[in-house]
């Protein structure tokens, strides 16, 4: 009788000192724990939980994956470790999941810290304009098809893959919101207010983690 294949998704949150009790007692149990995202440090902080911690390349999730599923040939439960939540603008999360479930292994995700989590408590997000919030994965490769609302509040996620392309994206919120409309930049731990009008720089220089929220204008 083989013996039960299972897959892990999880995360330590934005930081390893947010990673959940229920993901760390997992972690122990796992034969092996792949991640492409402890740089900085943080893989000491994270190897103490794992039975054998393998690092991959952040940047190519499909080489991950590749090791992952050669690597049940010789183990049973495998973890893949994320940073913020496991599901939230991670599109290879579903494809992981997809990928399981084609070769019968079990697939399971364990709630993990997000940067939405961050950001609402940063800017004091307990209540939102009349319209209500609106979340913008700008990685999405919709633009086109999407019209700004200056009556919602806005949160812009992905601003690192505009690239050379933020100039047009900055004119698109000036066109809807106006240069003096306030703007905020956040990067946990860091969240800096500015304006519409002087983001260039800004967007320029846009992370991974880099988001931006543009509440909504006066009525």
């Amino acid at each position: 009788m083989k013996n039960k294949k299972t897959l892990l998704l999880c995360s330590y949150g934005l930081d390893p000192a947010q990673i959940t009790l229920e993901t760390m007692n997992e972690l122990k149990t796992c034969d092996a724990v792949f991640s492409g995202a402890l740089e900085g440090g943080r893989e000491e902080l994270i190897r103490p939980y794992c039975r054998k911690l393998v690092i991959t390349d952040g940047g190519r999730w499909e080489s991950a994956a590749e090791k992952m599923f050669e690597a049940f040939k010789n183990f049973d439960k495998i973890a893949y470790l994320v940073y913020g939540n496991p599901f939230f603008l991670n599109p290879p999360a579903l494809r992981l999941a997809r990928k399981a479930k084609s070769l019968g292994i079990e697939f399971r995700v364990l709630a993990g810290i997000s940067s939405f989590d961050a950001i609402v408590n940063q800017l004091g997000l307990g209540n939102f304009s009349a319209g209500g919030l609106r979340l913008i994965n700008l990685g999405d490769g919709r633009r086109q098809e999407r019209k700004l609302d200056a009556k919602l509040d806005t949160l812009f996620f992905s601003l690192w893959i505009l690239g050379g392309k933020h100039k047009a994206f900055l004119e698109e919120i000036r066109a809807a919101y106006g240069p003096r409309h306030p703007a905020f930049l956040i990067d946990h731990p860091r969240c800096a207010r500015t304006t519409v009008g002087a983001l260039e720089n800004a967007l320029a220089a846009a992370r991974l983690t880099t988001t931006l929220y543009l509440p909504a204008g006066k009525p």
